[in-house]
């Protein structure tokens, strides 16, 4: 289940972009990051996190978004056309000069949740 960090400058970054951002964005995160492997997205597995930046922040854009992400190697290959595609939807919500980067972060891992844990509960013989 990926995840999606987004943290942004509300004096530059208004509500009605950040807004169009949530609403759109996991579509397209979903679309790039299903895998040949038959790893299939659709928009409600993409998590969003979005905060507003902070006054400790330093040294950061006007948005900054981080999608972590399985290690596919369906995705590795892809990685820059998955980035291209992120920031593609993402400016075209932004206002004209604000700065931004996106940074696709690709590594191995395991993902367990409530839902999840359930089901492997039930699943086990007693």
């Amino acid at each position: 289940m990926p995840v999606i960090q987004i943290r942004y400058n509300q004096q530059v970054v208004g509500e009605t972009a950040i807004v169009a951002i949530a609403k759109n964005l996991p579509a397209v995160a979903a679309n790039v990051l299903t895998c040949a492997e038959s790893i299939i997205l659709e928009p409600q597995h993409i998590m969003l996190e979005i905060d507003p930046a902070r006054a400790l922040d330093v040294n950061c854009k006007d948005i900054n978004v981080r999608v972590w992400s399985h290690d596919f190697p369906g995705r590795r290959d892809r990685i820059d056309m998955i980035r291209n595609r992120i920031a593609k939807e993402l400016l075209a919500h932004l206002p004209s000069g604000a700065t931004w980067y996106v940074w696709i972060l690709l590594a191995p891992t395991s993902y367990g949740s409530d839902t999840e844990e359930v089901r492997l509960s039930l699943a086990r013989p007693n």
